[in-house]
């Protein structure tokens, strides 16, 4: 049915032609009237402002579209999927093969299908010409343009990449809730068919390495504009949000587009892994494309509502995570305990079942229906062995537990979190039903003798006892034949029968790996195993899969979602390796302590610390004397620890360390090292003077709800750096009076707009003209707070503005 003008009107923005029409027809405006011209004057307006800031956009209106013109649309030829022959169709979605694409390229999730027309057009080699030849340009309704564009993101990209005619019904389905979507195992599915293809064509050398650079090239620029036009829809969400769908599906869309398009990109790197431009597609860590923080925002929030604990899935943890990992992540279920919404009260730093209060602690039951008696060891009998620096191990014979040294016997270390309620010590024991089920344990992996050592059995309250005992902890893992791992998280979700990639997932993501004290217990084992709902599985099967080439990219993933296993392997390969303390920084990520001077103890064992001397230091400020001492003895530490934006010590001398290890966020820099002195920091650092200190009480510094601020201007180059301290960072600007300059790790200020660097801000009084120009006269800095630097893309008014002296790499001690 042809359209009135009017619908022709607005369906090309020529609202005020369709207004004057109204007007003249009726001859007068009325209140009621005025107010709906208004309405649709702000929607019209609306609209303009999407198409005129639009670049990247499929939709005909975007620059990019504008710049092509109208091509035809048949410019390529295409080969239909009889054609292709993809040759998977026997193959069931649970074959290896989807297995280890999953893990390797990642997972698509379903993508909600909104009816847009695909079906019943030519191929098009263009994403503007494919919406362009679907887009009745009298259409006056939001949501076909929302459709179109959807279509276009998903199986018009993937038609004009692999030029293979998709029909409708290869990805459609309808899922669980019974909607249509573009189903994700099938997207998976089809990949591989057509890398298979392509690989195929290029061993029969049926497409010449010109055509198939051009092929490639092709392929980079259509998935180039994809991922821009994404990122524009990221920013602004308004081009879906003015079809009228709820926030929910529209986070949906554009989370699913977003991992969709990861995917995409690992493909093409794989296929093209000859040509440098697709193999920077698929390098996720060098590339840190901006809708890949958008995307992983998205999928923890996504994640959130399913019912994860936010302190499992924190924003350092989501956005520290590759995408192909995270899109195997979100398709769990998480864990729950006993209520869906018993993580309501937790946020990102804390989760309310790892935050234990000693006093109130009781131990559960392994059934919570069950009442049974506790059951400990002699306590006499730990005690004298502990008082002989001896390990003390138990064996449960049904009725008593009877306490040996381990060295006569072979025993199993049990690796646990308190949380799980396995917590105690010798003196009050735990219930026999959980002595039971541990002591059955240790009898199936040690049927000989059945030993077994556990903090909450082997560990007395006493205090001089207990730090015996805590000396010998790190001994204990190391010796013991076998250590096993008892989460409930784990024990529930994890199953011989699963996946392996399901058992890894699920492993990352338990309590277990979140607690520090576990580290080393993991870490130094001989054989480590993991208790779950079917029996034991050693870590070694985690990264063994049938075949050379499958167990390879098994154990590349296996080890990247866990990085301990990575260490455990280098351990076996050299009876000499050592971690550094770089190595332990990444494996502390995301750990946490009940009690924080807990935490350099706790590593002791896995990094050259005396830990007699360490535990030696208590009181009050114990937590922050530790971390002094630990820095001290292992002297070389890494350079970038000042500029770091964490919570720092009090200590004079040591305002530049961090208050914890396990936030100290880069530690994978290659920046070298400092060294670490009673008298402070002593490193080479660029160091940035300004010509006149900037006071911190005046309005040099401009403060606000998030951060301080002010601006430097180069004098030499007319750049102008904004500079600012995160509202996180303690700053208190009535003890400090003035900054003198700042100090980086990098040779020169950022030079790339929006690229930032880490800084510290720094203090200094009069010194000697050779000061910092060789390592025996240091220039001594005293240390403000840490921030960043960034280039600033527009300029600003002069008396803003911090000149900028002369830049320098010198040699300094930061006190």
């Amino acid at each position: 049915m042809k359209q009135s003008r009017h619908a022709v009107a607005l369906g090309r923005g020529e609202f005020p032609f369709l207004v004057s029409q109204f007007v003249a027809g009726s001859g007068e405006i009325t209140p009621s009237f005025a107010a709906f011209i208004d309405t649709l004057t702000s929607f019209w307006q609306l609209e303009c402002r999407i198409r005129r800031e639009a670049i990247w956009s499929p939709m005909p209106w975007s620059a990019e579209s504008q710049r092509e013109g109208r091509p035809e649309w048949s410019i390529r030829e295409c080969i239909t999927l009889t054609l292709l022959g993809l040759g998977n169709e026997h193959l069931d979605d649970d074959h290896w093969v989807f297995h280890l694409l999953g893990c390797n390229w990642g997972r698509v999730l379903n993508i909600p299908w909104l009816s847009g027309s695909h079906d019943g057009f030519p191929f098009c080699y263009t994403l503007s010409s494919y919406t362009r030849i679907r887009r009745d340009d009298t259409s006056i309704l939001r949501c076909s343009d929302l459709a179109i564009w959807l279509s276009a993101m998903t199986f018009g990209l993937l038609e004009i990449i692999s030029g293979i005619k998709i029909p409708e019904t290869q990805l459609l389905r309808v899922d669980a809730a019974g909607g249509v979507v573009i189903s994700g195992a099938l997207i998976l599915r089809f990949l591989f068919g057509w890398s298979f293809f392509v690989a195929k064509k290029r061993t029969e050398h049926a497409a010449g390495p010109e055509q198939r650079l051009r092929h490639s090239s092709d392929v980079v620029q259509n998935l180039h504009r994809a991922l821009e036009s994404l990122y524009e829809c990221m920013l602004d969400h308004k081009l879906v949000f003015r079809a009228g769908l709820p926030e929910k599906q529209v986070e949906d869309i554009i989370c699913s587009l977003g991992m969709f398009l990861s995917v995409l990109c690992l493909c093409v790197a794989t296929i093209w892994e000859d040509v440098p431009e697709c193999v920077a597609l698929g390098d996720i860590d060098a590339m840190q494309h901006r809708y890949i923080i958008s995307t992983s925002l998205l999928s923890r929030k996504r994640m959130l509502s399913a019912g994860w604990c936010p302190y499992t899935i924190s924003i350092p943890f989501i956005q520290g995570t590759p995408i192909p990992v995270l899109s195997n992540i979100i398709h769990l279920d998480p864990f729950v305990r006993d209520d869906p919404q018993e993580h309501q009260h937790c946020t990102g730093n804390s989760c309310k079942f790892y935050t234990i209060d000693i006093p109130s602690y009781v131990p559960r039951h392994a059934d919570d229906a069950c009442s049974c008696s506790s059951v400990k060891p002699l306590l006499q009998g730990v005690t004298d062995l502990l008082a002989e620096d001896t390990i003390p191990v138990v064996v449960f014979d049904g009725a008593q537990l009877v306490v040996k040294r381990s060295s006569e016997v072979p025993y199993v270390a049990i690796s646990h979190v308190w949380a799980d309620g396995l917590g105690s010590t010798t003196e009050d024991g735990l219930p026999s039903c959980q002595i039971a089920r541990v002591s059955r344990l240790a009898r199936q992996l040690l049927p000989a003798s059945g030993a077994f050592w556990m903090d909450s059995l082997c560990v007395p309250a006493l205090h001089d006892l207990r730090k015996r005992a805590i000396k010998l902890m790190a001994k204990t893992y190391a010796d013991a034949d076998k250590v096993v791992v008892l989460d409930v998280g784990i024990r529930a979700r994890c199953a011989r029968a699963n996946s392996w990639e399901e058992n890894v997932l699920r492993i990352a993501t338990s309590g277990w790996v979140t607690r520090v004290w576990t580290l080393q217990e993991g870490l130094l084992a001989r054989q480590l195993y993991f208790e779950v709902a079917d029996g034991i599985i050693e870590s070694e099967e985690l990264e063994s899969f049938d075949g050379p080439t499958r167990s390879r990219m098994a154990q590349q993933f296996t080890r990247g979602v866990l990085p301990i296993l990575e260490y455990r392997y280098k351990r076996k390969q050299s009876s000499t390796f050592q971690c550094t303390l770089r190595d332990v920084i990444r494996l502390l990520r995301r750990r946490t302590t009940t009690k924080p001077e807990d935490e350099s103890i706790a590593i002791a064992g896995i990094l050259p610390l005396d830990v007699r001397a360490l535990l030696n230091i208590v009181g009050p400020n114990a937590a922050e004397m530790r971390m002094k001492a630990a820095l001290l003895q292992l002297r070389h530490v890494p350079r970038r620890f000042p500029l770091l934006p964490q919570e720092k010590l009090a200590l004079p001398g040591f305002k530049w360390a961090p208050c914890n290890l396990a936030s100290a966020l880069e530690s994978d820099d290659v920046d070298g090292d400092a060294v670490c002195t009673e008298d402070g920091l002593l490193s080479r650092y660029t160091l940035v003077p300004f010509d006149t200190a900037v006071p911190t009480t005046t309005s040099s510094i401009t403060a606000n709800a998030t951060q301080f601020t002010f601006i430097l201007s180069h004098p030499s180059s007319g750049a102008l750096h904004l500079v600012r301290i995160p509202s996180h960072v303690p700053f208190d600007t009535a003890t400090i009076s003035s900054i003198h300059a700042l100090i980086m790790t990098d040779d020169t200020l950022p030079a790339v707009q929006g690229q930032g660097s880490y800084c510290a801000l720094v203090s200094m009084d009069a010194q000697p003209a050779s000061a910092g120009k060789t390592e025996d006269v240091p220039l001594v800095l005293r240390y403000i707070t840490p921030g960043e630097v960034l280039l600033l893309p527009f300029p600003r008014c002069e008396e803003d503005l911090v000149q900028v002296g002369v830049v320098d790499n010198s040699y300094i001690r930061l006190v």
